[in-house]
């Protein structure tokens, strides 16, 4: 029997990468925000910085800035690609059973990593950076409802769909 967390066709398996992957994301933003307006403010404190290096700073932490959007869309593309991969794999529909259950440690774990990143960016030297990521910020609290999405399309569209199999016996 295959295992329904490592198999390649499961929806908790893809929902919960998303989930991971939104996280880490998240924080290396963050992060990487903080590490570079630190680094920058740095360099331009010193005598070897030009009017040019402290223009090409700036300009660089404004690209930083459109990652924010790319959370979103990497949240949008994340619960379209656990709806298209559901819709592509054939699975019996007892499975769907598991998935309701599953669905309650998934919307757990979120939770955990909700209160992680809540708790991460709430820190006193990160609630700067925060202030520049709000999309980021919204996403990354809100990891229960987008496994909330993930888990319903990918169950719609992998179990709700007709039977190819039953199709050619008639």
């Amino acid at each position: 029997m295959v295992n329904l967390l490592n198999s390649k066709r499961a929806v908790m398996d893809l929902t919960l990468k998303l989930v991971l992957g939104l996280f880490a994301f998240g924080i290396i933003i963050l992060f990487a925000y903080i590490f570079l307006s630190n680094f920058i403010s740095r360099i331009t404190a010193t005598s070897l910085s030009s009017a040019q290096m402290v223009q090409t700073g700036n300009d660089f932490l404004g690209t930083i800035l459109l990652f924010d959007k790319l959370v979103v869309f990497i949240m949008v593309a994340g619960i379209i690609g656990v709806g298209y991969l559901g819709f592509r794999t054939i699975k019996p529909r007892v499975f769907f059973i598991f998935t309701i259950f599953g669905a309650v440690f998934m919307g757990l774990v979120s939770y955990i990593f909700n209160y992680t990143f809540a708790q991460y960016a709430t820190n006193a030297a990160i609630t700067v950076a925060a202030a520049f990521f709000p999309l980021t910020i919204i996403v990354c609290t809100n990891l229960h409802w987008v496994s909330l999405a993930g888990i319903v399309i990918g169950s719609l569209t992998m179990y709700a769909k007709k039977d190819e199999i039953s199709e050619f016996r008639r």
